[in-house]
């Protein structure tokens, strides 16, 4: 930024330098204000990214987990086991072990779809939670992006008044340097 202009003649240039470094300073802590809001608002959006990240591990190792409870090795021992049992015993037919198997297929089915209906809920609140982190942000920096442009237009139409009130001083010093002039001139 430009260092304001320095006069240090007279109390009416005092006046508007004071007025000038006023300002500046009120622009450059509008600009200072306008860069906080900007770096707030992208540490939220990193922080709701880092959650979404996070949950999205949590959801992924819940699937893994309950994918290692269904053993399907230990389906196959226990329909063998049967199977052995039914021709020692010669009680049971092929049709009842088509149905154990049925059902133990059945069942395994059923927690499956059950993981995926937990997992689609799971994501869907992650994906909801981000979407209103995302929203809150971006109300959020653009409530500071209109407040930072409200400072900035204040802080310029006072520079348009200082400028304003200094080129009447200036009129003014010059009108009484002339009338001095005149009567030192018309004196001698």
């Amino acid at each position: 930024m430009e260092e304001p202009i320095k006069n240090t003649e007279g109390p009416a240039a005092e006046k508007t330098q004071a007025t000038a470094e006023e300002a500046h300073n009120a622009t450059s802590t509008a600009a200072d204000r306008l860069e906080s809001l900007r770096a707030e608002a992208l540490e939220q959006l990193s922080a709701a990214a880092d959650k979404v990240e996070e949950i999205a591990g949590e959801v992924t190792e819940k699937i893994k987990a309950a994918a290692a409870n269904i053993d399907v090795d230990d389906l196959k021992a226990q329909a063998a086991e049967q199977l052995e049992a039914a021709k020692a015993k010669a009680t049971v037919t092929i049709d009842e072990l088509k149905v154990q198997a049925t059902e133990a297929a059945a069942q395994a089915s059923t927690r499956i779809e059950e993981v995926k209906a937990e997992a689609a809920v799971h994501l869907e609140e992650l994906r909801v939670m981000a979407a209103d982190k995302l929203a809150v942000a971006s109300e959020r920096f653009a409530e500071l992006k209109v407040e930072a442009s409200e400072q900035l237009e204040v802080a310029g139409n006072k520079l348009e008044e200082l400028k304003v009130e200094a080129a009447k001083e200036l009129d003014e010093v010059k009108e009484k340097a002339k009338e001095l002039w005149n009567r030192l001139t018309s004196e001698k």
